[in-house]
């Protein structure tokens, strides 16, 4: 039992010393060996505030030690594990044995740079990591425009000033608001400046810059624009009539720019407000356009007149006039002018009768007409008569296709009714002349010509 025990215990540490034989042969071997890096180069792309983790991986690295430094300008940042330079955000971190990879927290622009992973071997064996920091797109506020203010036919400058790695390509849009919505609209040309040459008031709007370097979300920034511009105030028309007891509405409509300080209706010089049946309402319209409106709920007299609308701001004021008049009077005036005028056309200034003309005889000679075949009425009117076919036509009457004597027997009974009908309407013209005389007489006026 004793020598079983003792043949164990010999077999263990020969096991033992062969062991501790191959590792030092193994370290014997690695100090002869020169280090190797896994690359010679390595290329890091991160975004500004990330972690940047330089690679470097290093075999049989023996006695030697790791120097991490940066090429330009040269400055030693690590010695071992160890940092050297007054950055507490570098760190060298050794996940792994064979790992000695620099860690850059919260990362920047100026961090942008070529870094060297340096074995102090003879000569100098180094491992180049090229480090590449992103800065998304971003608009200084300071020094771009906020709103710009510029008068009707001037020129409007905006600003926009964006940086980012690489540097960002800046865009112009207009926003535009309407019943469908915001609609976006590119403006100009690309770049930090957009320029609007003599602006009219129907460029005011929201203008946006968009910065994008297609490496992270693009940013904007809205600029709005406001065109200055005197009020303008307009009525639709100058004289509106109404009657004594009705309601009406008169209406001015007053274009300007904004602020408006002042849009109100006068009459007399003093300036009218919200009264017994009379309201006062401004209305917008359109952007710049509004609508004052004044309703008189019940006309009286002292209503009548001249009524001034009258629109300001800081540019300067307009107005517009309106009169109301009583369209009673107006009415009874223009029945008084349009009997005057009617006897005037008659070349007398007091009603009188107007007899009505001779009537004209058509020849007692028959054998006149029949002679140059026309008749007075053939001269002056059209007749309907048919021809061989049964169709109608009008025209001179042609009686050549009918006998003689049908022929004067159709032209006396053309002649009789002609004087027929010329003798009533003299008739009943003479009896409204006299109606109209005797009205007139009476003190009435007839609003209608007598013809």
């Amino acid at each position: 039992m004793k020598r079983s025990k003792d043949f164990i215990l010999l077999v263990v540490a020969e096991i033992f010393v062969v062991l501790l034989t191959a590792d030092c042969l193994e370290m014997a071997m690695d100090r002869r060996k020169q280090p190797i890096f896994d690359a010679t180069i390595a290329n890091v792309t991160v975004t500004e505030g990330e972690i940047a983790i330089l690679p470097c991986r290093v075999k049989y690295l023996g006695r030697y030690d790791i120097i991490w430094s940066r090429e330009s300008p040269y400055v030693v940042l690590t010695h071992k594990d160890r940092r050297i330079i007054d950055d507490d955000r570098m760190s060298v971190e050794r996940p792994t044995t064979p790992a000695w990879n620099l860690h850059i927290r919260d990362a920047e622009h100026n961090d942008t740079n070529r870094y060297l992973c340096t074995i102090n071997t003879s000569p100098v064996m180094s491992k180049n990591v090229v480090l590449n920091v992103i800065v998304p797109p971003k608009i200084l506020i300071n020094s771009s425009m906020e709103n710009v203010e510029v008068l009707e036919g001037g020129s409007a400058n905006l600003f926009c000033n964006a940086v980012g790695k690489p540097e960002p390509r800046v865009e112009w849009h207009r926003l535009t608001v309407t019943d469908k919505g915001e609609q976006t609209q590119k403006v100009g040309s690309d770049g930090e400046v957009l320029v609007i040459h003599n602006i009219t008031r129907h460029c005011g709007d929201t203008y946006q810059c968009v910065a994008t370097n297609n490496r992270g979300d693009s940013v904007s920034k809205d600029i709005k624009v406001h065109v200055l511009f005197p009020p303008e105030v307009t009525v639709p028309s100058t004289r509106l009539g109404q009657e004594v007891g009705k309601e009406t509405v008169l209406d001015c409509n007053v274009t300007a720019s904004d602020p408006l300080r002042k849009a109100v209706w006068m009459k007399d010089g003093k300036e009218m407000g919200d009264e017994d049946k009379i309201r006062i309402d401004l209305y917008k319209e359109s952007k710049y356009t509004r609508i004052l409106s004044l309703r008189l709920m019940m006309i009286r007299k002292e209503h009548f007149g001249v009524y001034t609308c009258v629109g300001a701001n800081s540019l300067g004021e307009a107005m517009a006039n309106m009169t109301l008049y009583d369209y009673s009077l107006h009415r009874r005036n223009h029945m008084r002018t349009t009997t005057l005028s009617t006897t005037t056309q008659r070349g007398d200034s007091h009603p009188s009768f107007v007899y009505p003309p001779r009537r004209q005889h058509h020849h007692p000679n028959r054998d006149f007409h029949k002679e140059n075949r026309k008749s007075y009425n053939d001269r002056n009117r059209n007749h309907i008569v048919k021809d061989g076919r049964l169709r109608y036509k009008t025209g001179r009457p042609n009686y050549d296709h009918v006998s003689s004597d049908e022929r004067n027997s159709r032209t006396r009974e053309t002649s009789s009714k002609d004087g027929g009908s010329r003798k009533g309407v003299t008739v009943g013209l003479l009896a409204v002349q006299m109606a109209s005389a005797w009205l007139i007489s009476m003190g009435l006026r007839i609003p209608f010509s007598l013809l």
